[in-house]
C-alpha cells in the first residue's frame, strides 16, 4: 500500500514521520556503504550541477578553489552536510538546516572535525528564526519530496533568495517509471535506499514545481534530468527528466 495518511500542518512543511525516519538514521550519514550509499554516488554530479549553474550565473571562474567566496549559501534539509562540506571548501558562506536535529549535531560534528565553518541550524525554512535571513544560492535537493506542504516549502524558499540570486531544486518526477524503478526496484530489490523512504504521492513533476517557483516570481533556467549509466557505472546528465531532475531559477536582479 502506497498512499498514507497522515495530519499535516498548513503552518508547517515537516512531516514528522519523515523527520523521524531520517532521524533514525542519522548516525549513517558518512557511511559511503550505509543507507544513504546512492546520495554518496550522485553527490559528484549534485556538485558539478550546482558549481556550474552557480559559475554562469555569478560568472565566477571554476578554476580559482575560492570561486564562490562572498557568496552566502542555504542549504535546506542538509542531512549530515554531504554538501554543505564541499561546498564550503569553495568559498561559500554556507548555512544548512534540516528538522531533524541529530541530523544536525551529526553535521556539526563532523564539519568539526574537518576544521570548516558552516554555520548549521535545526529547523525548517518557514521558521520564523530565518525571517531576514536571504541568499544568493538556495538549494533543496532530495527534499522536496518529503516534505509535507510543497507550497510553504517552495514559497519560503523563493522568499529567501537575493536579486540576482539562484535556486535549485532536486528531485523524482511522478511518473509510472519512478514508481517502479525508484519506489519499488530501488527499495525493494536492489536495496540501494531503506525501504519506506519514498511516498510516491508526493513525488512531483517538473511541470507542477516549475509552476509553484514561477508562482513566486522567479524566472526558470535550467531543467535537467538525471540517468544512471549502467556501462559506466556514473551518474550523467541528460535530456529525459522521467525519473530524477534538477531545477533552477533566478530572481531578478536590483
Amino acid at each position: 500500500m502506497i498512499k498514507k495518511t497522515r495530519d499535516f500542518s498548513q503552518n508547517s512543511s515537516q512531516d514528522k514521520e519523515e523527520v523521524l525516519n531520517f532521524s533514525n538514521l542519522s548516525n549513517y550519514w558518512w557511511d559511503e556503504k550505509g543507507p544513504f550509499k546512492l546520495l554518496h554516488e550522485i553527490n559528484p554530479l549534485r556538485i558539478k550541477y550546482i558549481l556550474d549553474s552557480c559559475s554562469n550565473n555569478f560568472q565566477r571562474d571554476l578554476s580559482d578553489n575560492k570561486a564562490f567566496t562572498n557568496l552566502d549559501l542555504f542549504d535546506v534539509g542538509a542531512g549530515g552536510g554531504l554538501i554543505s562540506e564541499p561546498l564550503s571548501r569553495v568559498g561559500f558562506n554556507v548555512t544548512g538546516i534540516d528538522p531533524s536535529e541529530k541530523n544536525i549535531t551529526v553535521a556539526r560534528d563532523h564539519s568539526n572535525i574537518k576544521k570548516l565553518e558552516i554555520d548549521y541550524i535545526q529547523g525548517s525554512p518557514e521558521d520564523k528564526k530565518f525571517d531576514g535571513l536571504y541568499f544568493d544560492v538556495i538549494l533543496a535537493l532530495e527534499v522536496v519530496e518529503h516534505v509535507s506542504n510543497m507550497e510553504l516549502f517552495v514559497k519560503s524558499l523563493c522568499n529567501k533568495l537575493k536579486p540576482g540570486g539562484i535556486i535549485i531544486f532536486s528531485t523524482i518526477n511522478k511518473t509510472l517509471k519512478s514508481l517502479v524503478l525508484t519506489k519499488f526496484t530501488a527499495e525493494y530489490i536492489l536495496s540501494w535506499v531503506p525501504k519506506g523512504t519514498h511516498d510516491w504521492n508526493k513525488f512531483i513533476k517538473p511541470s507542477e514545481l516549475s509552476k509553484e517557483i514561477r508562482k513566486n516570481n522567479l524566472d526558470i533556467c535550467s531543467i535537467k534530468g538525471m540517468q544512471f549509466s549502467i556501462k559506466n557505472s556514473t551518474w550523467n546528465l541528460c535530456q529525459d527528466v522521467s525519473m530524477n531532475y534538477f531545477i533552477s531559477a533566478v530572481k531578478e536582479g536590483l
